[in-house]
């Protein structure tokens, strides 16, 4: 009887459990409404075919199909157990017909022993022969894993579609943004309750949104653009966008709108930098620049872009021409604590590039995560150029301004280096500086590479540099170095092993640096009999305090307060760039005539520079003037008179230091006749009121008398090889103290007793936070938005 039920009940099972199946899985409600109904329709239809036609012809088993059954299961032949029922018929009475039928019967009952009852087949592989059945079975074993104890309510929901709709009293929604990564702002989770507050969004951000328990489907509106939602499961929905505009965010559930808010979608904007004033010039002819740089969420990178410029031609009337060729960009390293609001100040050393002592047009540039980019106002000043007092070091520094030239005179520089190298040694006798010098000659015939040419020119500065200063100036540059590092790592939020060996690197560099400076001054005081008044005047600051501000900035670090110890470390480069002033232009007695002729050109090519500078000033004055509609003259005449005064004293001055020169040498270098001639040029602009015709003879005259100052350090080398180790170039002169455009400079560091260092008590609290910050980040059972703002508040800490 199983068997024939088997047989006609299976297709319609096997389509019972495939439903079961994925009812169990919760699959019937994610079809839309019509074709949920529609497929419950069919699936009863199915059922019903599939039983009238297994059940059409079934019937129950008779007793003679229940013997064949038992006798071919057993094996028996010749129907045993129909034989049994058997009755003997004709001669009953016969003794011997009886005999012969209970011998039959005894041998039928034998058989009987071997009988037995095997087992259902229902002959499934013949009626299945793809294992539809084990399919089936599977797949209703799996959905039963899953449903859990949910399966009764999920059946429910399979067999009964719902077209209501709606939140239901049980739906509940959650939204919130996400902004960009580069913002470093948190979540902003929407209130469930929207009120009438305007929200504000970073534009870029991602809208995530969940609904749960809603039969209906939700959607969401920003504005006219709608926002599909997925379906997680029967009633839970997700449903995430990036967002760049909007103003209204709707959220709506099975075609009724259930919550709207005002929302505020701010753009990116771009950067804004500017100086906060004006470039100088430090005592050490550093380059200062302070600056102010702000952006909505953080500026990543600051540079200063340099152009050359030519001065006006013609009337003066014309604004500054900036000339053909790349510019020198100077990243600088974004300071503060607050990346959005910066107040920054960068110490620049250009005084090895060939730019030095010219005009150049600054612009700040800053940038930020997206990219874009703030240009400030363009300031046109004078870079900051080195002077050198000993005739070596002016020798070294005049054969490496050749190597700026387009056609290079190899063969002549590399003899005139040879011949250096001969009086270093002779007059100097320091071998690093005949080396130095030999080796450059050298590679400049037998290396014709254009990449070694830096190479070659930074050898020759730092020669020059030791031979002016010793290891002053390069322990100097060392330590700046160092500064700059450590200040562009705290920015950049580098981690502790980094910032420890930087600090290492600066004790050291500072060590060096100090050892230098008081062997430069124990120079000076054996040499003059006194101590250099710039330093008399600056003040002087122990070793011990500058080594206790370098522990108090390693305390700061380790204790959390990096933005204190960035300023404390501004401050500390401030002292160290003030620290040593004035040690080049001191006046020494008896240092003989010709030191005397090389330290009154010195003198006066430094008065003609500020000279210069005033007269680019007053003629950018002019022309504000002259834009605004005043008069560009008026108010200006006495101030003409005076610098023709001044540019007439210079020439007469230059007069009287040529004959002086020439009753010296016998022969009077060319280019300070040519100087002499342009300043007559530029006495008679400035005695007429036309500043912008007196710059371009100015700066002429500017060019005449240095390469004039080349050609004497020349010829008194030659006549008098190292005489007396006259000094040429005595530094800054009348010019010592102010910047490029003739203000005063204060002297004198800092001890750092403006920046406000956290108390104790604070430093302690911020180091508990932060210790309790990382032990939560190592729990990874907290939820991933919780982890990941704790690791954006640690990353910025």
């Amino acid at each position: 009887m199983w068997e024939r039920l088997w047989a006609a009940a299976w297709p319609a099972t096997l389509l019972a459990g495939l439903f079961l199946a994925t009812a169990l899985f919760d699959l019937w409600p994610l079809l839309p409404d019509w074709l949920h109904l529609g497929g419950l329709m069919a699936l009863a239809l199915a059922l019903i075919v599939l039983l009238w036609r297994g059940f059409g012809g079934f019937s129950l088993p008779t007793t003679d199909d229940l013997r064949r059954r038992l006798e071919h299961d057993s094996g028996l032949s010749h129907r045993p157990l129909e034989a049994l029922e058997d009755e003997m018929a004709g001669n009953a009475g016969d003794p011997g017909s009886q005999a012969l039928w209970r011998a039959h019967r005894r041998r039928v009952a034998a058989t009987l022993t071997r009988l037995r009852v095997a087992p259902p087949s229902p002959g499934m592989a013949r009626r299945d022969p793809f294992a539809l059945r084990a399919a089936v079975v599977l797949l209703l074993a799996g959905a039963v894993f899953v449903s859990a104890d949910r399966g009764g309510e999920r059946i429910a929901r399979a067999l009964t579609p719902s077209f209501a709709g709606g939140a239901g009293p049980d739906s509940r929604y959650e939204l919130w943004f996400t902004p960009p990564a580069y913002t470093e702002i948190q979540p902003i989770y929407l209130p469930v309750k929207p009120g009438t507050a305007t929200i504000p969004i970073p534009a870029g951000s991602e809208l995530s949104a969940r609904v749960f328990g809603a039969s209906g489907t939700p959607s969401l509106h920003l504005d006219a653009r709608e926002i599909p939602f997925d379906r997680a499961d029967t009633l839970n929905h997700t449903a995430r966008a990036t967002v760049t505009e909007g103003t209204t965010l709707a959220l709506e559930i099975g075609g009724d709108e259930v919550a709207r808010w005002a929302v505020d979608l701010r753009p990116d904007t771009p950067p804004t930098v500017d100086f906060a004033a004006a470039p100088t010039k430090t005592e050490r002819a550093v380059l200062h620049a302070l600056f102010n740089a702000e952006d909505d969420y953080g500026v990543v990178g600051i540079n200063l872009v340099l152009r050359r410029v030519a001065p006006p031609e013609g009337d003066g009337q014309s604004a500054a021409r900036v000339l053909e060729g790349p510019p020198l960009v100077l990243p600088l390293a974004v300071q503060g604590f607050d990346p959005t609001l910066i107040e920054g100040s960068a110490y620049l050393d250009l005084t090895p590039h060939e730019w030095a002592g010219l005009p150049v047009e600054g612009v700040m540039t800053a940038s930020d995560a997206l990219g874009q980019t703030g240009e400030s106002e363009k300031r046109i000043f004078i870079l900051p150029e080195r002077s050198f007092s000993h005739p070596i070091a002016q020798a070294i520094i005049a054969e490496r301004r050749q190597l700026f030239d387009a056609d290079i005179e190899r063969p002549q520089i590399s003899l005139e280096l040879k011949m250096l190298a001969l009086q270093a040694n002779a007059t100097l006798g320091d071998a690093v500086v005949t080396l130095g010098l030999s080796m450059a000659a050298a590679r400049l015939i037998h290396d014709h590479d254009p990449a070694a040419l830096p190479s070659l020119r930074r050898l020759l500065w730092d020669l020059a540099l030791h031979v002016e200063d010793g290891e002053l100036s390069l322990a100097e540059r060392d330590l700046r170095d160092v500064q700059e590092r450590l200040l562009e790592a705290l920015s950049e939020g580098a981690s502790e092993q980094v910032v420890e060996q930087l600090m290492d690197e600066l004790r050291a560099a500072l060590d060096r640096y100090l050892e230098a400076l008081a062997k430069d001054m124990q120079q000076q005081m054996a040499e003059n009999g006194r101590m250099p008044e710039a330093d008399r005047d600056a003040g002087m600051v122990e070793r011990d305090d500058l080594q206790r501000m370098i522990d108090q900035i390693q305390d700061l670090m380790e204790s959390g307060a990096k933005d204190a110890a960035r300023d404390l470390l501004a401050q500390l480069r401030s002292m160290l760039e003030n620290l040593r002033a004035g040690t080049g232009d001191e006046k020494t007695p008896e240092r003989g005539e010709a030191s005397d002729m090389l330290r009154e050109l010195n003198n006066l090519m430094n008065s003609q520079q500020t000279l210069m500078d005033q007269t680019y000033k007053r003629w950018q004055e002019m022309q504000s003037n002259l834009s605004s509609g005043r008069d560009s003259t008026h108010g200006f005449e006495e101030d003409a008179n005076r610098a023709a005064g001044a540019q007439e004293e210079m020439r007469r001055a230059l007069g009287e230091l040529m004959r002086r020169f020439g009753e010296m040498t016998g022969q009077i270098p060319r280019p300070l006749g040519k100087a002499e001639s342009e300043m007559r040029s530029a006495e008679d602009a400035l005695g007429r009121n036309r500043p912008g015709d007196a710059v371009n003879p100015q700066g002429r005259a500017l060019d005449e008398l240095r390469q004039g100052a080349e050609q004497m350090v020349e010829q008194l080398l030659n006549q008098f090889g190292a005489g007396e180790g006259a000094n040429g170039q005595a530094g800054e002169g009348e010019g010592q103290g102010r910047d490029p455009f003739g203000r005063p400079t204060q002297r004198g560091g800092s001890s750092g007793a403006d920046v406000d260092i956290p108390e104790r008590g604070a430093i302690q609290r911020s180091r508990q936070i932060f210790d309790e910050l990382r032990r939560r980040s190592g729990k990874a059972n907290r939820p991933p938005v919780e982890l990941d703002y704790i690791e954006r508040l640690l990353r910025r800490f």
